[in-house]
């Protein structure tokens, strides 16, 4: 009688790192919302694929405006738009690594914090950075690996393309706005013996239309 051992401990890793590849194609960018699609891809890896995440992204980009490239020495205006945790000490790592952050803008490349672990990933769409993810991973779970660098960065790249696609949507209604309110009337003509009085009321259909009638 003989006993063979197989570990498959990588094949199963390697299983699971394709499963969440999958699973991200339709659970990240399902609105064009920039903070849903940040908690999209928090929710998506914590805590499967790390204990914390925090999200975040430049300030213009907020308000559908492209931001300006980082450069070493700047402090670039960050908001947050997604931050989970699977245990207290995680979070709190991923809070922590704000030199790390700054690196990885003004670099718009990936990275490791050496003092902590955590993988700092830059959210990078068509050549532009929209903000920074950070990723962490705490005892007795391993660090990240070269194989877990990538699926974080093919992950973060697929956030960053729909946010960016949120930010040009943001950008773009912001504009049709604009456009309905300069179209609406600014007064009415006053002819001799006649009273006018108007008002405009929004299309049921359409609750973020400005004015597209006049009563």
């Amino acid at each position: 009688m003989c006993e063979v051992g197989l570990d498959i401990t990588d094949r199963y890793a390697a299983r699971g790192r394709l499963s969440l590849l999958s699973r991200a194609s339709g659970g990240i960018g399902t609105t064009l919302d920039v903070r849903r699609t940040g908690e999209d891809l928090a929710g998506l890896v914590v805590p499967e694929f790390a204990d914390a995440i925090t999200v975040d992204v430049l300030e213009p980009v907020l308000s559908g405006q492209e931001p300006p490239s980082v450069g070493l020495g700047t402090a670039p205006e960050l908001r947050r738009v997604a931050h989970r945790a699977h245990d207290e000490a995680a979070g709190g790592v991923a809070d922590a690594v704000h030199d790390a952050r700054l690196r990885c803008l003004s670099g718009a490349a990936s990275l490791v914090d050496p003092a902590t672990g955590a993988l700092v990933v830059p959210l990078t769409a068509r050549g532009v950075v929209l903000g920074v993810a950070v990723l962490v991973r705490t005892a007795p779970r391993d660090p990240f690996d070269t194989d877990d660098m990538a699926v974080a960065g093919e992950l973060v790249s697929r956030t960053a393309v729909c946010l960016d696609n949120a930010r040009r949507y943001t950008r773009e209604h912001a504009t049709a706005l604009t456009l309905q309110r300069d179209l609406l009337p600014h007064g009415l003509p006053r002819p001799t013996g006649v009273e006018i009085a108007h008002r405009t009321c929004p299309r049921r259909d359409r609750p973020a239309s400005v004015g597209t009638g006049t009563t």
